[in-house]
């Protein structure tokens, strides 16, 4: 009988350890994420938007340098997603998460990601 709750302590305490690694590397995947998005530069004129199906209805963009964006977390609680247009240009530079729309008439406008 002894034997019987020493594995039943063991595999609870096995399935305690995956939880706490298990989570362990979806923080670590969250924070790399967020600094390859910091790091990378994006620069185009806009080619294509669209609702990627198989990235969860995410809001995407083509341009013309044959790069695809998700511009989702820039779209979350603005207007961004709205404001793009077929032809606008979108500059992201290395080393920061701020976003520059460039439209067609000349005027720009700022967006900052949003986790």
């Amino acid at each position: 009988m002894k034997r019987v709750n020493n594995s039943i302590y063991l595999l609870f305490l096995n399935g305690i350890l995956f939880l706490f690694l298990l989570f362990n590397q979806s923080c670590n995947y969250v924070e790399k994420r967020h600094e390859q998005r910091k790091t990378s530069a994006i620069q185009g004129i806009v080619v294509e938007k669209y609702m990627d199906k198989w990235n969860h209805g995410s809001p995407t963009l083509k341009l013309n340098t044959g790069s695809i964006i998700g511009v989702g977390s820039w779209a979350k609680n603005s207007y961004l997603w709205d404001h793009i247009e077929i032809g606008d240009s979108i500059s992201k530079p290395s080393g920061t998460t701020d976003l520059t729309l460039f439209k067609k008439n000349g005027e720009y406008f700022l967006y900052t990601f949003n986790e």
